[in-house]
């Protein structure tokens, strides 16, 4: 945000929330971004025939640091995280992927939700 801020040559002083920042510069949030790039490259992983790469894509991750008593986090669970955040219901996303025009109208009408929720709670938040 802060190389954004010097790019459109607003200085911190002058109390500009991120929010107006990234609508003067017609720019989504980096949340979206992550979650339209996320949607997108799983329904390539799901038109995907080999058997290996889709055990690689349900498989557990082999290391890594969580908190005590929570159980390990597959990609799965944090793409159907990630779904209901867009609004799309995680139980029929891979009938939907399967067909590409649906699909990319589904991800790109989510992330569009997906941003103005985040920005209208900021707003209320700051309020």
């Amino acid at each position: 945000m802060r190389c954004l801020r010097h790019i459109a040559r607003i200085k911190w002083q002058d109390k500009i929330p991120n929010t107006e920042v990234l609508k003067r510069r017609k720019i989504s949030g980096i949340e979206a971004f992550i979650i339209r790039a996320q949607v997108h490259w799983v329904s390539h992983v799901r038109r995907i025939s080999g058997f290996h790469q889709k055990a690689t894509f349900y498989a557990e991750l082999p290391s890594g640091i969580r908190p005590n008593c929570r159980p390990l986090l597959h990609f799965k669970g944090i793409l159907k995280d990630n779904l209901l955040l867009t609004g799309t219901d995680p139980t029929t996303w891979q009938d939907l992927a399967d067909n590409r025009s649906k699909w990319q109208k589904a991800c790109i009408t989510g992330v569009l939700h997906f941003e103005v929720v985040r920005i209208t709670t900021a707003v209320e938040k700051r309020r």
